[in-house]
């Protein structure tokens, strides 16, 4: 391709720092510049609006990076735009602009093609020494293609992404998305690790037939983990190599760089030899210790917040190791699974975003058991190769005898192990296989057998041969065979049948095609597992023989009772089968000896009455005889001496019946007591077989009869059960029967003197039951009832005698008494006399009484019989009232009390117009000329009108009057003017009782209760404060006495 292309490349929305390169040799910054701005200090800067915002011209937006000083350098810095070139196979980095809308970036001029040369350097730091370069073709390039020299390159690519992350990739293996493929136009860095660094292409690293995806991977057998946060993530990868080591692998691993553009952290791992790693390869088994930790790390972080690291692949780690992640900072081991994932928190706190806060801790896993193990088999005193399949090359195996080290093997899927035969001197020799990962403890993974095989063969083995009709088709043999040893049966020269011994008896035939009249022989070839061979000592020999059956043999028999077994006995022939039919059934067979034999009918072949039998001699195949004359046997029924029998029990001198129910025809049935015959009956037919006894044939109580059973043939036998029966004693209805009469309350008392043991006595008050009671022996049975049951009054009662076999009956006498009333004195209330009166006591009771009698305590005060007691009483006195009855029963107590009050006749005490009784009472009532004062009920009255006036007290139920007292109108008056200068108010008071005085010096004034209980004095006068405090005082009625120089009066008050 020729002239001038132009390569265009797409670019979507966002304002980002892209990572470019020129497919074309003479491209400049103008060809960029015409496509989006580019600003900086050289000559024709971008000016001008674009994309919204106001450029500034002078900032630099396009960069490359100097690998000599590892630093970025502005591009260009004078001249113009048109002057600077974009050299091919360069990286730059351009700012571009396009936040609102996709653009098309494109650069003209001559293709590169065929090699190109991409400018390295190197700055003298292996691990730092970074190159911006790019693809330099206007098509996709393989990085793991041939065309390519890489002196003093590594073998990684990091892509650079808009985020600040990069895409790495490294022979097949990629984080971020990195991949083999680099697409037209994209810049990459490289690190170089020496001097003169060169990395050039030839035309067939391009990849275009592949239609590569932008950034692809490839993934192979790793694991990855990703570290999130919000919207961005980086991840590590590590791959799972048996040639990689814990280290750096320059073939295989990939140095990180941090990320930039403000992604505020880079995730990383370290070798064991320190070195910072984006992608890390490992070992499947760590071989210097049994566990290795491989640190997760984070970098440059700026930000805080909640993070997750996400585990994924996980089982293609876990199928090599068990696995702990450890976080320093929480002081957390984790045991990791599949599924894996770990949320945390980064926050102000230099130690929650330490490099080294995680880690993986890597142990090595037990080895598997090896399981196609097998045993083999080899002759004495030879050597054997055995091979082992199967194995894990990551791990080292050892093969013992014991303590005996037989073989050592690392790194080798098969193996193949030579065994002396100095070590097999056991039948079985067994050998163990240990596993060893890394240099942890080797672990017992597996054992297998050798097994010698003993070289010698029993040429003495038992052979058994056989005589056969010279119409057989084959002859039979036995051979005692050895385990592992072949057998072959020789005609000859020839071999007509091979035989694999197990340690059993082989039994086989030999065809009569081999057969010959007479006696036919046959060799056995013995090979034992290809270690020694011979001939038996002993052939098989097959005798080919003919045979003639005695016809003349006579048989006996005996007869026998049915589900008897009988027998047959005779003379045999040695050698002869003799067969036993009934009909076509074969009852027994027997192989003669030559001698008396004797052969069993069973009893399942013998049936009720006459049985033939016939009998077939045989010998082989050879020769079959029927002997003409049956075999005859007479078979009796059986004596069944378990008898099924019904009994019942008697009463006194009445029969009772006994019943065999499965009697045999012919049979002869005798019943016996102590060895005594007591009755006997023979049964005409089966079935039932009555016997009829009377009582004076049986005993009272329990009888026990045995049954003996006669019948012809089969003898004499007792029945295997007895007759059992009771004969009980009869019910005697004449009583000795003694009762008395009874007070209420008592227990009436009945004897039977005459009771039967066994029997129940029911006394019955018509058809009420009132007791039953069993007599336990024969002394007097005693009932002892509550009278609460019976009405007062005479009763009668029967007896029933009850017995569960002999029924019941009703004696012939029964039981009289009468129950007599207790004695119930009536009640004699309480009273009240004044002192010197009489009191009359009524006396009656329920039933008739001899006396009552009156006591004091325990003192008697008067006995009498009359229904009127008189008491004259000086003091208050309580009594007790009793008596005794003419029936002789119980009585009560009555108690009762005489209250006697002392109350004087009151006099009349006059004070001015208060009249007052000369007495205490409980209650008083005052009368004016007879006629009741209804409000006036207090010990002290007031007068206010002339006339007779007299008071009745009360206390108690005593009542007592006074004699009258006349009050005259002259005291009134005499008290008038006081009254009529004197004013109380108000009235009722609740507290303060006011006092008008008119013309009055001074006053005395009293208060007193209705009583006439004193409560209070004060003296009042015109310079004091007239008035009288009655707060103090409860509710109620006062009297208000004022007494001056012109007289006294009393008023009254009402408190409230």
């Amino acid at each position: 391709i020729t002239g001038n292309i132009t390569v265009e490349r797409y670019f979507s929305t966002g304002r980002f720092w892209r990572y470019l390169g020129s497919p074309v040799t003479n491209a400049t910054v103008a060809d960029w510049q015409e496509e989006f701005p580019i600003t900086g200090t050289f000559d024709d800067p971008s000016t001008g609006t674009y994309d919204g915002s106001t450029l500034n011209s002078s900032n630099p937006s396009l960069y490359l990076y100097n690998a000599g000083i590892s630093a970025w350098e502005a591009y260009p810095t004078s001249g113009t735009a048109s002057s600077n070139s974009i050299v091919n196979g360069r990286g730059y980095s351009p700012f571009i602009r396009n936040s609102q809308s996709n653009i098309i970036g494109a650069v003209t001029g001559t293709l590169q093609q065929q090699a190109a040369s991409l400018p390295v350097t190197d700055n003298g730091d292996p691990l730092e020494s970074w190159n911006l370069v790019a693809n330099p073709y206007a098509a996709p390039i393989d990085w793991d293609a041939a065309g390519w020299t890489k002196t003093n390159v590594a073998n990684e690519v990091h892509v650079p992404k808009t985020d600040g992350s990069f895409a790495t990739y490294i022979n097949g293996s990629a984080s971020n998305g990195g991949s083999r493929y680099i697409a037209s136009g994209q810049a990459f860095w490289v690190r170089t690790d020496g001097s003169s660094p060169e990395l050039t292409t030839q035309e067939s690293v391009k990849s275009v037939a592949q239609n590569p995806t932008y950034l692809r991977t490839e993934p192979l057998e790793l694991f990855k983990i990703e570290m999130a946060h919000n919207d961005l993530s980086d991840e590590i990868v590590f791959v799972l190599r048996d040639e990689a080591t814990f280290g750096y692998d320059d073939e295989f691993d990939a140095n990180r760089r941090l990320n930039t553009n403000g992604f505020g952290y880079t995730l990383s791992t370290t070798g064991d030899d320190g070195r910072d790693l984006k992608i890390n390869s490992i070992p499947k088994v760590v071989n210097s210790g049994c566990s290795i930790s491989i640190p997760v790390n984070m970098e440059s972080v700026t930000k805080t917040g909640e993070f997750t690291l996400t585990f994924s692949q996980l089982n293609n780690l876990l199928t090599y190791y068990s696995v702990d992640f450890i976080d320093n900072y929480e002081n957390e081991i984790i045991s990791v699974d599949s599924d894996f994932q770990y949320s945390y928190v980064i926050n102000s706190d230099s130690e929650s975003k330490a490099k080294s806060r995680f880690s993986l801790l890597l142990n090595n896993k037990g080895i598997s058991a090896l399981s196609n193990l097998t045993s083999l088999e080899t002759c004495d005193n030879s050597n054997v190769t055995y091979t082992i399949e199967n194995l894990n090359q990551n791990y080292s195996y050892s093969i013992y005898k014991g303590d005996v080290k037989l073989s050592e093997v690392s790194n080798q899927l098969q193996a193949s192990i030579s065994i002396a035969d100095t070590l097999l001197q056991d039948v079985f020799n067994s050998f163990d296989v240990y596993g060893m990962a890394g240099t942890c403890d080797s672990v017992k993974v597996g054992t297998f057998s050798v097994e010698t095989v003993d070289s010698n063969i029993n040429l003495d083995a038992n052979v058994i041969g056989s005589t056969v009709c010279p119409a057989a088709t084959s002859g039979n043999f036995e051979i005692n065979t050895e385990n592992g040893v072949d057998y072959f049966i020789l005609a000859g020269n020839d071999t007509i049948q091979t035989i694999n011994g197990d340690g059993t008896i082989f039994a086989g035939t030999i065809e009569s095609t081999f057969l010959n009249v007479g006696e036919n022989t046959f060799a056995i070839y013995a090979e034992k597992n290809e270690c020694a061979y011979g001939s038996l000592n002993q052939p098989i020999e097959i005798v080919v023989d003919s045979f003639e059956i005695n016809k003349n043999i006579t048989f006996n028999s005996n007869n026998s009772c049915l589900k008897t077994p009988a027998d047959v006995s005779f003379v045999s022939q040695s050698g002869v089968e003799y067969q036993i039919y009934k009909g076509a059934t074969l009852v027994n067979s027997v192989i003669g000896d030559g001698a008396e034999q004797t052969v069993e009918i069973p009893e399942t072949n013998l049936s009720l009455g006459l049985n033939e039998f016939t009998i077939i001699a045989q010998q082989g195949e050879c020769a079959t005889y029927e002997f003409p004359e049956p075999i005859q046997i007479e078979v009796e029924e059986n004596i069944n001496s378990n008898l099924s029998l019904i009994t019942e029990n008697s009463c006194g001198d009445a029969n009772t019946s006994i019943i065999i129910e499965n009697a045999q025809a012919g049979k002869t049935y005798t019943l016996q007591s102590a060895g005594e015959n007591i009755s006997s009956l023979t049964a005409n037919s089966d079935g039932e077989l009555v016997f009829n006894l009377n009582s004076n044939q049986l005993s009272q109580g329990l009888n026990e009869l045995d049954i003996q059973i006669e019948g012809g043939l089969c003898g004499t036998v007792l029945s295997s059960n007895k007759a059992v029966f009771t004969v009980y004693e009869a019910i005697n209805p004449d009583l000795a029967i003694q009762a008395s009469n009874k007070c209420i309350g008592e227990l009436v008392n009945i004897d039977i003197s005459n009771p039967q043991q066994g029997k129940t006595y029911r006394l019955m008050d018509s058809e009420n039951i009132i007791a039953s009671e069993t007599a336990a022996s024969e002394s007097v049975l005693s009932f002892n009832l509550p009278s609460d049951q019976f009405g007062i009054g005479n009763h009668s009662l029967t007896v029933d005698i009850m017995d569960d076999n002999c029924g019941t009956l009703t004696a012939n006498q029964s039981i009289e008494f009468e129950l007599y009333e207790n004695a119930e004195i009536a009640i004699v209330e309480n009273q009240n006399v004044c002192l010197g009166e009489t009191v009359s006591i009524d006396l009656s009771s329920n039933v008739a009484m001899n006396n009552y009698q009156l006591f004091v305590g325990e003192e008697l005060l008067a006995e009498t019989s009359a229904a009127i007691l008189e008491l004259a009483p000086t003091e208050t006195t309580t009594y007790s009232l009793t008596g005794t009855p003419v029936n002789g029963c119980n009585v009560n107590t009555v108690n009762f009390t005489i209250e006697v009050t002392d109350l004087a006749t009151p006099g009349i005490l006059v004070s001015n117009n208060v009249l007052e009784s000369s007495v205490e009472g409980d209650s008083y009532q005052w009368y004016l000329n007879g006629e009741i004062l209804s409000d006036e009920i207090g010990k002290i009255l007031v007068a206010q009108e002339s006339g007779n006036y007299t008071v009745e007290v009360s206390k108690a139920n005593c009542i007592k009057t006074s004699d009258a007292y006349t009050f005259s109108e002259e005291v009134l008056n005499a008290n008038k003017e006081l009254a009529n200068a004197v004013e109380l108010y108000p009235n009722p008071v609740y507290d303060i009782l006011n006092i008008d005085l008119k013309n009055i010096g001074e006053i005395d004034v009293k208060i007193y209760t209705l009583s006439g209980r004193f409560m209070d004095q004060i003296t009042l006068d015109s310079s004091s404060d007239k008035s009288v405090d009655m707060s103090k005082f409860s509710k109620g009625t006062y009297l208000i006495q004022l007494t001056s120089g012109k007289g006294s009066i009393t008023k009254r008050i009402i408190k409230k």
